[in-house]
């Protein structure tokens, strides 16, 4: 259970850290057009300063809030916002030049999506869709159009900077799906862990002629299990499943062509333990043989833990320690002294 919220943490980390740095080269890459236009016979399209200001602001945060331990959600949500007042000003200065500026707003509502609900981000997207329509009435209230100049031999750059945006609206709403689907993976393995507890503690308590509540009567339930249980045990020792550190009970079961419940019970009768337990079980063996093989005094430690499939040091060495009794460094040093 640990270590899937470990995970789940670990994969909101990364991010943060992918997205935040993909801010930072879209506000840098509009930096430079604003030193570099001038030089070819154009006009900026976008004020220098508040792209500079964002962008110190940006990174100084950042770099603020990775030393400290913040919950990553909240600190989304602001970014979120900053970015969404980003958007709205890009769309001010330049909808009179391409309506395909408001593009931008498609992996905000994405990440309005991800970070609250479907409701919520449903809500965002009609307010910002209101918003674009009056896009051109507040650009011309506050004369924000007014300060951009262009002529029609623009129409060429208009056209790249357009295919740009484009881009970069893809590469944003595909970033942040990816990533939606690996948290809702996630917390669905959570919330199977959690439901299986029960069905689980009934298992062991049950004989084994109960594996499959439906099937309790059929005297071929107990070998099904057997049969699923080698399959699963040859996979594990065949293909080493447990070294993708995305392996799930999930992918398992497609593998084999079953369900995670049939699983849960099978593992519960056959080894006592969670799916969990025995994917690090196994890790930690992989591990184990390779420190047998003195792979260590040829490869850190953090190659061969992050090999077997661990993301985290800290849930590498809590496993270790829970299965061998030692830390990684006390094992190591136990067998040098042999």
């Amino acid at each position: 259970m640990q270590e899937l919220i470990d995970e789940l943490n670990y994969k909101r980390k990364k991010f943060g850290k992918i997205f935040i740095l993909s801010i930072l080269g879209v506000l840098a890459y509009f930096i430079i057009l604003t030193f570099l236009l001038p030089f070819i016979g154009h006009e900026q399209m976008v004020s220098r300063e508040p792209l500079l200001f964002s962008f110190f602001g940006i990174a100084l945060t950042t770099y603020i809030l990775s030393k400290t331990e913040f919950d990553s959600w909240p600190i989304y949500r602001i970014m979120t916002l900053v970015i969404a007042a980003l958007v709205f000003y890009f769309s001010l200065c330049l909808h009179h030049i391409t309506s395909v500026i408001l593009l931008f707003y498609i992996p905000v509502v994405l990440m309005i999506w991800m970070l609250t609900d479907l409701k919520t981000a449903i809500t965002a997207t009609l307010i910002l869709l209101i918003i674009c329509y009056f896009t051109p009435n507040i650009a011309d209230y506050f004369l924000i159009t007014n300060s951009v100049k262009h002529t029609e031999d623009d129409e060429i750059l208009h056209k790249l900077q357009d295919y740009i945006v484009v881009i970069i609206v893809t590469y944003f709403s595909l970033l942040t799906l990816y990533f939606h689907n690996e948290f809702n993976r996630i917390e669905i393995e959570i919330q199977n862990f959690q439901d299986s507890k029960t069905e689980i503690k009934k298992s062991i308590s049950s004989s084994q002629s109960q594996l499959y509540e439906h099937e309790e009567k059929n005297e071929f339930a107990k070998e099904r299990a057997e049969i699923l249980y080698q399959k699963i045990i040859s996979y594990f020792n065949e293909e080493h499943p447990f070294k993708d550190p995305d392996f799930s009970i999930t992918l398992l079961a497609k593998k084999l062509d079953t369900n995670t419940t049939y699983i849960y019970k099978t593992l519960a009768i056959f080894t006592n333990k969670s799916f969990r337990d025995l994917v690090n079980e196994y890790r930690v063996n992989h591990i184990l043989n390779a420190i047998e093989k003195n792979e260590h005094k040829v490869f850190t430690i953090e190659h061969i833990y992050l090999e077997a499939g661990f993301l985290q040091q800290s849930t590498f060495n809590r496993v270790f320690k829970k299965i061998t009794g030692l830390t990684p460094s006390q094992y190591i040093e136990s067998k040098t002294a042999l």
